[in-house]
């Protein structure tokens, strides 16, 4: 203990010293000292003066006051400090801060009594906050799960082992809980925190390490102090260096790294970990990096002059180089900043630009296809999805496929084969039951349409009165011969789906189940073969038929945006 190595004058000198280093750090970040708890301090962030980045100037100014600390030391053992003479071994003094840090709601009021008052915040926050700064390490700060959410990805953190404290049971999870923490380089919008706390952080006595060893030039790492878990040590400092607007690729290396920027907090860490000699130190940059990353991920190549389709990581890294943005930077370096902001520019889907507003009209026309599929049906009454599926070609191949075999080999089947002309597939889907009914025509065409219509009313038993047809609205479901047709059948009425809308028609789930178990390997030896292995395929899936559910979630997700229907 530093009362037992020092005496009583030199003691209040080195108390005070390590709190004027400690409130000058925390003013800078605009934290509000509550109370000096002899070598501790109470520290609030977010009261009385709140920011919406209060959880990143509470764990910034916690790594402040590791480095200034350390910094103390030095200036400490140069003023030439030494223990009591009761000491047998003569060790120079050596501070070191636990630091524990937890958010939440807290009541603020005056407490007291006689002639002294003070502004407290009461509540579960900063007891939390105290039971943390215990099992801290030397200079290291423990945050809880509560405070990791609204760090923005601003740090990167390494989880504790899972504890169970007493009346706050699983408070430090294995996911949520961090010890030591590193500036990462995505910062994304701050976010306003209730209120956070840095509680207790004592000022301890301890001795150097047996073997101080510098940064190691090959690795950039630091020896763990006795009694420390596996994982790393971290050392920070502020910057030091003029702002420069092309920012520089730093490692640790022989010392404390520096960063320098146009911002007013960016401290500047290094963390050590325990990995072979050969690993290389992750470099550092400051967080206008991450945005300029994100910037051009977010913008199509083409408009800064490049002839890409699209970004890839490799390509991000080449254009911040090429506009002098940084001087270097690897291509792991921007997949981990667009991992973090949850980009992947490399990725391409296709996208439909509506061409009529979704009024009231198209909402009116969604609701009756559902009422369709999900209301009760009387008993003359059938809802059948029909559709086709054009262009299925046998294929036949030069060699025949061979099957799967011992040793991961897959199925494989030859990569030339014969064209021998294509069938289209006339297939309606019974909602209720799952049940198909289908044939196979030459050409799609008004006349195949009405010979499938027609095949369907030979099928359907007579005490169907009304069969509900949902179908595409394209001319081959509507042309003049159809509507002809449809005045002498009445028993069958048409619902057409909105244009652009056939994921609304159930058929085309089923074509994508026959797609993926009958002709993904298309190997038939003729039209006449693949017009017998559909028919057989059908035949095969309503002997265990299901219909596809359309639940009442479902039903609630397609309609949510349908604020005038429901009006």
């Amino acid at each position: 203990m530093l009362a037992a190595q020092l005496d009583p004058e030199d003691l209040r000198g080195v108390v005070r010293a390590y709190q004027d280093t400690c409130a000058k750090v925390i003013a800078r970040f605009e934290g509000h000292i509550a109370q000096y708890l002899g070598d501790g301090l109470l520290v609030y962030f977010g009261y009385p003066r709140a920011h919406e980045d209060d959880a990143q100037r509470a764990v910034t100014a916690g790594l402040g006051m590791i480095e200034a600390v350390r910094q103390l030391n030095t200036r400490l053992a140069q003023e030439g400090l030494r223990p009591a003479p009761t000491q047998s071994r003569q060790r120079g003094v050596q501070l070191a801060v636990r630091l524990g840090m937890h958010t939440g709601l807290v009541v603020v009021g005056e407490m007291g009594g006689g002639g002294r008052h003070e502004q407290l915040a009461l509540g579960d926050t900063p007891n939390l906050a105290a039971r943390l700064q215990g099992l801290a390490a030397p200079n290291t700060l423990v945050i809880s799960a509560a405070t990791l959410p609204l760090l923005g990805g601003f740090f990167v953190c390494q989880s504790l082992v899972q504890l169970i404290m007493k009346d706050y049971p699983n408070l430090l999870d294995f996911e949520g809980s961090s010890r030591y923490l590193l500036p990462s380089l995505n910062r994304l919008a701050g976010r306003r925190s209730p209120w956070h706390a840095a509680a207790n952080l004592h000022c301890a006595s301890s001795s150097p390490p047996k073997i101080a060893r510098p940064w190691s030039g090959g690795n950039g790492r630091l020896p763990l102090p006795p009694g420390w878990p596996d994982g790393g040590r971290l050392s920070s400092c502020w910057p030091l260096a003029i702002p420069n607007p092309t920012w520089r690729r730093r490692s640790a290396s022989n010392g404390p790294s520096f960063a320098s920027g146009q911002g007013a907090f960016w401290p500047s860490i290094s963390m050590a970990w325990q990995t072979p000699l050969a690993a290389v130190p992750r470099a550092c940059f400051p967080p206008e990096v991450a945005i300029h990353v994100v910037r051009l991920a977010c913008e199509r190549p083409e408009s800064l002059g490049r002839s890409l389709s699209q970004w890839d990581c490799a390509e991000l890294a080449r254009q911040l180089i090429a506009t002098e943005l940084v001087e270097d930077i690897s291509v792991a370096t921007v997949r981990r900043i667009l991992a973090c902001h949850q980009l992947k520019p490399w990725r391409h889907h296709p996208w439909l630009y509506p061409k009529h507003p979704r009024d009231a009209a198209f909402y009116a026309t969604v609701a009756e296809l559902i009422d369709l599929y999900t209301r009760p049906l009387h008993d003359d009454e059938l809802v059948l999805s029909v559709d086709e599926k054009t262009a299925l070609q046998p294929r036949c191949r030069l060699h025949p496929t061979q099957p799967a075999q011992q040793g991961n080999i897959p199925n494989r089947y030859e990569h030339e084969y014969k064209r021998g002309g294509a069938l289209n597939l006339f297939a309606a889907f019974d909602t209720r039951s799952g049940q198909v009914f289908g044939q196979c025509y030459q050409r799609k065409r008004q006349q195949e349409f009405i010979t499938f219509l027609e095949q369907l009313d030979m099928e359907i038993e007579p005490h169907i009165k009304t069969i509900h047809i949902v179908c595409d609205n394209v001319s081959t479901h509507h042309g003049k011969d159809v509507r002809k047709w449809l005045a002498k059948h009445a028993r069958f009425v048409f619902h057409f789906t909105p244009v652009h809308c056939s994921w609304m028609n159930q058929v085309e789930q089923w074509f994508s189940i026959l797609q993926r178990k009958r002709l993904r390997i298309a190997d038939f030896e003729s039209k006449e073969h693949l017009q017998s292995k559909l028919g057989q395929f059908m035949r095969e899936w309503n002997q265990q038929a299901h219909p596809f559910n359309w639940s009442t979630k479902s039903v609630a997700k397609v309609m949510a945006e349908a604020p005038a229907l429901a009006a």
